[in-house]
């Protein structure tokens, strides 16, 4: 009688704290609403630009090639508000958002993406699908 006493009053005091407790949880990620939003949520964490997501997911088709291009140094991703972790973690992250498109050597690639890189050095080699804020998507010319 006294064990079932105890888990009565356990059930009273604690109940209410773990489904408050789950309530909460349940409101941090109310943002996530859709697939898209489930995707690119770990890279808008890593400080991976949501447009630069969503677009490069929009315009590189399936099964395609692609260059992903950084700030030429740590100085100029500073200057572009662009963190350390932002870039070490671009590539892998990316990688994964894009599968099954795979990054490629420059020589082979069809397709670019530019993640606070030199937008005008490379728009002799690239037609942009879509830029904004230094960042862009692009297809690469003759390819």
């Amino acid at each position: 009688m006294t064990c079932v006493a105890v888990v009565l009053v356990i059930l009273v005091i604690h109940a209410p704290r773990a489904v408050s407790s789950f309530d909460g949880e349940v409101s941090a990620d109310a943002y996530i609403t859709n697939d898209l939003t489930r995707l690119t949520t770990t890279g808008d964490a890593l400080g991976i630009p949501n447009a630069l997501q969503v677009e490069a997911l929009a315009e590189l088709p399936k099964n395609s090639t692609y260059v992903l291009l950084l700030p030429s140094s740590a100085e100029t991703a500073a200057k572009e508000q662009i963190s350390s972790l932002a870039i070490e973690t671009a590539p892998a992250f990316l990688l994964y958002l894009l599968l099954p498109s795979q990054p490629a050597p420059l020589r082979t690639a069809r397709y670019v993406i530019c993640f606070g890189c030199d937008l005008e050095a490379w728009t002799i080699r690239a037609r942009w699908l879509w830029q904004a804020n230094g960042d862009a998507v692009g297809k690469l010319i003759g390819r």
